[in-house]
């Protein structure tokens, strides 16, 4: 099959996990022998054509169709939350012969791909990769807030050209949380529970690599990681507040993440001076996709915490348990479903940086409940989240409502 995956962005500089899943989900189905390409516009990344990991990546100028748009909107929407119209991308697969749309985002691509698929009479999939479910009210408002003054062009081509997607009328939605999938499920959306995974045998040479002289981390200090963007969303600041309580410990606190909200980082920087524990903590504004150090990061640390909002799933907690890192996370969104609390990780109340502080001083001080939990963990994800095993759930899901669509020709 020909397959076409369709994503508002996709730079190596500034990746995300809709980004990560959207590549090894292309890379397994290639692998499958499948003809897959992934189409993006050029936010974040001028390249028009580059080739990752084994799959083509084509990225085409766009537009965000508000009125009076300034730059610093415009880059605001760019690292989070844009709606892109792209015509390039859009002809790109009007000329090509395509089997399967596969789109990631909702908003003017998921529209205009749907139109698509009605002209030349072929399946459209929609994965929702989070942040429709359980999002708090101010953090929609935000991005309100970016084109309060702006007409919105795009609502003029929805209703002039009647463009608009209605997601139960897709071939078919995948939910990677199952909050969404349950909530889709109620509105008769033909949805499909589909976790995304971790390529467990996938490995980047680290050995030379010493993350304690590259991010001039004292040897003596034991390390604990967050990988995340840079966010109020992920919410970093409780990891910062919970550090009050190991001052006098020998332990570094890295934070790493591309900075999608840039008032977020600067009150992370200055919560960290107001608690004078700056000096055992490492912000790293982003890591580019391949790099051998997050890998690094990930095999040196002893504990890892994710202290999201709100979290639809939470790939980054297998990337934590490929390393059998024992995990503390929120009790939030897929986190729920993903976590088996005290088998193979410990929620903590994410409101609460003395409920963070203890869990963690629980687990530092009891290296052998540690080992269990990242060995728990690395088990888990083995076998049940393997790209493998996912990309054949996906493939079966096109081949059976593809086949719908034949029988209803």
């Amino acid at each position: 099959m020909n397959i076409i995956h369709v994503i508002r962005r996709f730079s190596l500089n500034e990746w995300g996990g809709a980004e990560e899943a959207c590549l090894n989900l292309a890379k397994e189905q290639s692998a499958k022998g499948h003809n897959v390409t992934i189409l993006s516009t050029n936010a974040l990344d001028g390249e028009s054509y580059s080739t990752v990991e084994g799959v083509d990546v084509y990225r085409f100028n766009y537009f965000y169709p508000y009125l009076s748009l300034n730059m610093g909107q415009r880059d605001k929407f760019d690292l989070k939350g844009g709606n892109p119209i792209s015509m390039g991308l859009y002809y790109y697969i009007r000329t090509n012969d395509v089997d399967i749309i596969h789109v990631h985002n909702k908003g003017y691509l998921l529209d205009v791909c749907s139109v698509l698929s009605k002209v030349k009479n072929i399946p459209i999939f929609l994965t929702l990769h989070g942040g429709h479910v359980d999002v708090p009210s101010k953090e929609t408002a935000y991005f309100k807030t970016l084109y309060k003054r702006s007409i919105n062009l795009g609502r003029i081509l929805e209703i002039f050209f009647k463009i608009s997607a209605k997601i139960n009328e897709l071939s078919g939605v995948i939910c990677v949380g199952y909050s969404e999938y349950w909530n889709n499920r109620k509105q008769g959306v033909n949805a499909k529970y589909i976790p995304n995974g971790i390529n467990i045998d996938s490995d980047t040479n680290t050995e030379e690599v010493d993350i304690y002289k590259y991010f001039n981390i004292p040897r003596s200090r034991r390390i604990v990681l967050n990988v995340a963007r840079i966010d109020s969303q992920k919410n970093q600041e409780v990891i910062i507040k919970s550090m009050k309580y190991f001052k006098d410990k020998d332990i570094q606190f890295v934070i790493v993440g591309a900075v999608t909200e840039k008032s977020y980082l600067n009150k992370l920087k200055e919560i960290s001076i107001e608690l004078n524990v700056s000096s055992h903590l490492t912000i790293v504004e982003g890591i580019p996709k391949g790099s051998p150090y997050l890998e690094a990061l990930y095999n040196s640390c002893e504990v890892f915490i994710l202290p999201s909002r709100h979290e639809p799933f939470g790939i980054v907690v297998l990337e934590a348990w490929k390393a059998k890192k024992p995990v503390i996370t929120s009790e939030v969104g897929g986190l729920k479903r993903l976590v088996t609390n005290e088998e193979d990780g410990i929620f903590f109340d994410n409101k609460s940086e003395v409920s963070l502080a203890n869990n963690l001083k629980k687990l530092l001080n009891n290296p052998e409940l540690a080992s269990h939990l990242g060995s728990s963990g690395y088990q888990k994800a083995i076998s049940t989240y393997r790209w493998s095993s996912i990309a054949e759930e996906v493939l079966s899901f096109y081949k059976h409502e593809t086949n719908k669509l034949i029988l209803q020709r």
